[in-house]
């Protein structure tokens, strides 16, 4: 009569989810071997998409146990390839994903580039985000109700959801997460939503830092911005009605040569009357290097002005058109 009795409760608790329910036991045993096997993987590889604060991301990324990163992200339809390593942060990136900073866009697009609040934005953390759903995967406690089985990218799989979302697992082992699905009303604190990924598990990642590499707090990887050296104008050659020679030395405060600096020489008469001007072109220099660049003003100004004589003034102005425009 007990041995009945016992029978008639295992029967009735199939139905009803209770305490000795028997598939709440095989995905409880299948959400631990799940939570397990993601746990030990030296690689998670994702590909799928999810929102943060209203911004929609599509990722293919890559990420380990060492907290290293790379993939492919589409961020509200702007590609970008990026890399996390030491923690930094490096993108490749078209104009378009620049556009906030009109003067620097075309010069970063196609480059590896590097700067602070990439750390943040693209870091493997914040990759990690996506995957929030597995950190409340609690055997027992969550995702208790066993939907239909599905497929994963043809693997056999089953579903467990909860309030939360559906966890898509492996029925053949070793079981493992293989879809991550949240419901419409899932929000983490920091404002992922919509999360919808697919997961593998790649045995190895070998993330390198990307060279060479634009650092936007490194002016050596900047744009060259060249300045004239403090008490370098001097004049030359300024005897005859041919021509007066001017010079000056400039040092480029940044890095590569971008479009065509030019050193503009004026000359004047004391009274500020026009002598006329000259201009030079500056050569490429490297980062903090010096060259010296010079002119000659010639013309009907200058030729009528040695004929009197008189004082006369020079300066020289350096135009660097990345920045002037």
């Amino acid at each position: 009569m007990i041995g009945l009795a016992i029978v008639i409760a295992i029967i009735m608790s199939l139905g009803s989810g209770g305490p000795l329910d028997l598939r709440a036991g095989a995905a409880r045993q299948d959400l631990a071997a799940a939570v397990t096997h993601y746990a030990k993987a030296p690689v998670v590889h994702l590909t799928g998409g999810f929102s943060h604060d209203g911004h929609s991301y599509q990722v293919d990324v890559s990420i380990d146990g060492s907290g290293d990163s790379q993939g492919t992200v589409v961020a509200d339809g702007k590609k970008v390839d990026y890399r996390y390593t030491g923690q930094h942060a490096y993108v490749m990136a078209g104009q378009d994903y620049w556009a906030s900073d009109a003067r620097m866009a075309a010069f970063l697009a196609g480059k590896w580039v590097t700067r602070p609040d990439l750390a943040a934005d693209l870091s493997t953390e914040g990759m990690r985000k996506s995957l929030s759903l597995v950190d409340l995967a609690k055997p027992g406690v969550t995702f208790t109700k066993r939907g239909k089985a599905a497929r994963v990218n043809g693997v056999p799989a089953e579903v467990l959801s909860d309030h939360t979302g559906d966890l898509y697992l492996s029925t053949s082992k070793p079981i493992r997460f293989l879809r991550l699905v949240t419901s419409p009303s899932y929000r983490t604190p920091d404002g992922i939503t919509d999360v919808r990924v697919d997961l593998d598990y790649p045995t190895v990642l070998n993330v390198q830092a990307p060279s060479p590499v634009v650092d936007t707090d490194d002016p050596a990887t900047l744009p060259a911005q060249y300045t004239v050296e403090p008490d370098t104008f001097a004049f030359g050659t300024c005897a005859t009605s041919a021509g007066c020679t001017l010079s000056a030395v400039v040092r480029n405060r940044k890095g590569p040569q971008v479009g065509s600096p030019t050193a503009e020489f004026v000359l004047t008469r004391a009274d500020g009357g026009d002598l006329g001007r000259c201009t030079a072109a500056i050569q490429p220099a490297g980062h903090d290097q010096t060259e010296t660049v010079s002119c000659t003003v010639t013309g009907s100004a200058w030729a009528a002005f040695t004929r009197v004589g008189g004082r006369y003034l020079g300066q020289v102005t350096v135009h660097n058109p990345f920045y002037d425009s």
